[in-house]
């Protein structure tokens, strides 16, 4: 799905548990891929973290998004 050096947008940060939080909308570049799809980014503590891949979008997806719901209004 992803691959390193990807930038990736948050569409979901409702998993806090074991996570340091994440920003929706942010960007987030990728740093690694697992064997399994799930990322290794900086989060915004500036740590590393394996994230689910579910919980991003790539930047050309969520720019058109953006433009559909800005042509929807």
């Amino acid at each position: 799905m992803f691959n390193k050096g990807d930038l990736i947008v948050c569409i979901d940060n409702s998993d806090k548990s074991y996570q340091p939080q994440l920003t929706i909308w942010k960007q987030y570049e990728v740093f690694d891929v697992r064997y399994d799809g799930v990322v290794f980014i900086l989060d915004d503590d500036n740590g590393y973290g394996l994230y689910d891949p579910q919980r991003f979008i790539s930047v050309k997806q969520a720019r058109e998004d953006k433009l559909n719901i800005i042509l929807d209004e």
